[in-house]
């Protein structure tokens, strides 16, 4: 299902038009189990597979940490404004948003540095993805 149908259904949401994340936290299962969850504030079928939703939630976790995501600066040096309009997403089944810039910028310089550090013991160690220990291409190691 494309969540354009159930994001833009103003019985669900008000101002479905209007960026307000904040509408879905009412609907994550851990911070309350008796609130219907339909999967529709991501992708149905993503959220159903097994641990994903936690992995999402430490990747997102992870990143909103280590960054600000800000809009990218125009030629005068200005945030430029960002497309949120139907305009901004291909026509398709599915929602897929078409490519646009960002400039991901570490909070903090201590943020920088765990992140450059966690990068150099990936790429000499590798890492796991499950429980296999892969090398930063996502080659199984051995």
């Amino acid at each position: 299902m494309s969540p354009y149908v159930p994001h833009n259904d103003e019985s669900l949401y008000d101002h479905p038009e209007t960026f307000r994340p904040e509408r879905f936290l009412k609907a994550v299962a851990a911070d309350d189990p008796s609130e219907p969850r339909n999967g529709s504030n991501l992708n149905t079928l993503f959220l159903l597979a097994t641990g994903a939703e936690n992995s999402l939630y430490i990747t997102l976790s992870n990143i909103l940490w280590a960054f600000q995501i800000l809009p990218p600066l125009g030629e005068d040096g200005k945030p430029e404004e960002v497309d949120i309009s139907d305009k901004a997403f291909f026509r398709s089944m599915g929602m897929l948003i078409k490519p646009y810039e960002a400039l991901f910028v570490p909070r903090r310089e201590q943020h920088a540095r765990i992140i450059k550090e966690s990068w150099m013991k990936a790429q000499q160690e590798g890492f796991l993805i499950a429980i296999s220990l892969v090398n930063v291409d996502g080659v199984v190691a051995g």
